[in-house]
């Protein structure tokens, strides 16, 4: 017996409450920014198989690499997100930008949202954000996270509108002190 096969698509789904991806295993393995795809919409790029994209804009600079433990800083598994900044502004925190998209949810309901992150160089300063994919804000906070220690940033009973089924989450970067200091992420997580 003998069958033929043209067409399949298989997708995988995740469910409400998952995070694809939120501690950079999946990611394809290259340090190179420049290697990564880069998306239709100017200065955004994302990191390929991760569901993360980085953004750059307004003369902000940063170097985004995929570190393991022995390269980086790593707080759980084998990799996190490193995000070296040259070239910080005084302008918009946005300027700057780490972002995980899509992110399930179920309206109506209340999640607690967070990320461990570690400052090398000195105290970082960032602004986290859960957003809706309008870029409604629904939750922010602005973090000093201090040198040499991972720290989690938790946004608290996030609130989920009627009729969303997905957010996303974000990082902003672009404060002037933060010029010349590296930022390791790792971890995301909704609950």
């Amino acid at each position: 017996m003998e069958f033929q096969l043209d067409n399949i698509r298989w997708e995988s789904t995740v469910e409400v409450g998952q995070i694809e991806n939120p501690g950079f295993e999946d990611a394809v393995p290259t340090n190179e920014v420049n290697l990564w795809d880069e998306n239709i919409e100017t200065g955004f790029y994302y990191i390929p198989g991760a569901r993360w994209q980085a953004f750059l804009d307004g003369g902000a600079d940063a170097d985004f690499e995929l570190v393991n433990s022995v390269d980086g800083e790593v707080y759980g598994g084998e990799k996190s997100l490193a995000v070296s900044v040259n070239t910080a502004l005084a302008s918009d925190p946005y300027f700057i930008e780490i972002l995980h998209k899509d992110i399930p949810v179920s309206a109506n309901q209340s999640y607690d949202v967070s990320v461990w992150v570690y400052s090398e160089g000195g105290d970082f300063r960032l602004r986290a954000s859960v957003q809706l994919p309008d870029i409604s804000v629904l939750e922010q906070a602005i973090v000093e996270v201090p040198q040499g220690e991972w720290t989690q940033i938790v946004l608290n009973d996030v609130l989920i509108p009627e009729g969303e089924s997905s957010v996303r989450f974000l990082l902003h970067m672009n404060y002037a002190q933060n010029n010349g200091l590296t930022l390791y992420l790792d971890d995301l997580t909704i609950k």
